[in-house]
């Protein structure tokens, strides 16, 4: 088995051709440019219009300020935007809360973060990527929490006209841009949306490789949804690097159903009302669902709210009868083993043990579903596409939880880790083929990429069988 993972990790090294359905623009950004632009903030005496004193989430307050002027080097800001090893869903937005303020708004900073985005992906051989992030949350005003009703980036109500009409801005270049922004107040999710595509489409240039965006809804910010959904519809033609689907992203909370005051709609209402708009401007849908909750919510997102592709669904093996539904129906699952394991996604037992080889992506597997492996926050986790590659095909080894903490601990940076999943090498290129299958692209654009696919791992085989 040992000599397997080997096989693997030389493929690897080789280059094993990836696709990626499942990753966040906010938690992918390079720590070290974030790094460098807080450092000419602090510098220049402006870092208190940009980073706050304090950050509240969750009943709790975080010196933001203090903790990021406190960082003397990269290594140390990288830390301080890490929840690796924590084991916290509240960990985990306390780290976009200390770098998301040196970025909101700041369109050349976020062009450029988006730029290095497909930089890294070509790096890890990504040949095809669909990144997803919210404009609104990278706007002016883009705060995490609901404060005022009149904030930036409330939504604007999508009309009959709206489905006929791309009513958005063509993309412009940077010198005109940046002169309309400084002209007024603040910077909105249009002009956020228009700096992220002209860093994919520079990075797309430059490097090859395939990036196309998928726009997200928050479930923590309703007045965002429909907006999002309008932003969507009107730039699904604008290629390259085109809007090809939307998702709801930031907890499952709005599943509930909650009675609210008459004449509200509320979290559920708002979300369930732009996904119906979303499934009439047959939009593709994506949504985080069965990740820290029950199967119920999967059975919701792909037979309510037209979902084909579901973030994680871990919890659907709880329910064998909805599973077997879900495969029928050709849902694919968009796993993110490392994020699944710091964020409780992935529970009981065997998690605490961490016993790999009894992770739900092998009960997906074994069942017959569509999956595919991400790297949903790389930076936040600290992972990469290719160390989820790692993780899967490592050889499972169960051993006690003080051992396997260090283990786990070790492994961070690309280094392979003791204990894994322990996937075959043909259900890692399985799990490749599945994600290009189910790509947000037309059939064409889809065949097309599978045999690309196809052909590069006929070559590699060549490069396994030297190996073995």
């Amino acid at each position: 088995m040992r000599r397997g993972f080997i096989t693997v990790m030389h493929i690897l090294r080789c280059g094993l051709t990836q696709v990626e359905l499942h990753v966040h623009l906010d938690g992918a950004f390079d720590e070290l440019v974030m790094f460098a632009e807080a450092k000419a903030l602090q510098a220049s005496g402006r870092a208190h219009n940009f980073l706050p004193e304090n950050v509240t989430l969750f009943g709790e307050t975080y010196p933001v300020r203090r903790a990021v002027e406190g960082c003397s080097s990269g290594q140390d800001f990288k830390r301080l935007a890490s929840c690796k090893g924590k084991r916290s869903l509240h960990a985990m937005f306390r780290c976009f809360e200390i770098f998301l303020p040196i970025v909101r708004g700041r369109l050349p900073l976020i062009e450029e973060l988006a730029f290095r985005f497909v930089e890294r992906q070509a790096a890890q051989s990504v040949v095809y990527t669909e990144v997803r992030y919210s404009p609104h949350l990278l706007a002016d005003g883009g705060l995490m929490v609901l404060q005022t009703d009149d904030m930036e980036g409330s939504p604007r109500p999508v009309d009959s006209d709206d489905e006929e009409e791309e009513t958005a801005l063509p993309p412009v270049p940077m010198s005109e841009h940046a002169s309309a922004a400084s002209a007024r107040a603040a910077v909105d999710a249009e002009a956020v949306y228009q700096a992220v595509t002209r860093g994919l489409r520079r990075g797309q240039l430059r490097f090859g490789v395939t990036v196309n965006q998928i726009l997200c809804m928050l479930a923590f910010r309703p007045d965002w949804a429909l907006d999002t959904v309008r932003m969507a519809n009107a730039h699904r033609k604008h290629g390259p690097c085109a809007v090809v689907g939307v998702d709801v992203a930031g907890g499952e909370e709005w599943f509930k159903r909650p009675a609210v005051p008459e004449g509200e709609i509320g979290m559920h209402g708002a979300h369930v009302r732009a996904l119906a708009k979303a499934q009439e401007l047959k939009l593709n849908v994506t949504l985080h669902a069965g990740e820290d909750t029950d199967a119920s919510n999967v059975g919701a997102a792909v037979f309510e709210h037209g979902a084909m592709r579901i973030g994680h669904g871990y919890h659907l093996v709880d329910d064998p009868g909805l599973l077997a539904r879900c495969v029928a129906k050709g849902v694919h699952f968009e796993c993110c083993p490392t994020s699944s394991f710091e964020t409780g996604g992935w529970s009981g037992e065997s998690s605490e043990r961490m016993d790999w080889s009894s992770h739900p992506l092998k009960s997906l597997l074994a069942a017959g579903a569509s999956v595919g492996l991400n790297s949903d926050d790389p930076a936040v986790f600290a992972t990469s596409l290719t160390d989820e590659l790692l993780l899967a095909a490592t050889p499972a080894a169960r051993h006690g939880r003080q051992g396997a903490e260090k283990a786990w601990s070790a492994g961070a940076g690309g280094l392979p880790p003791s204990s894994g999943v322990g996937l075959r090498y043909d259900e890692l290129v399985k799990a490749t083929l599945d994600a290009a299958d189910a790509a947000f692209v037309p059939r064409a654009e889809r065949a097309a990429l599978r045999a690309s696919l196809e052909a590069r791992f006929m070559a590699l085989e060549k490069v396994r069988g030297s190996a073995l």
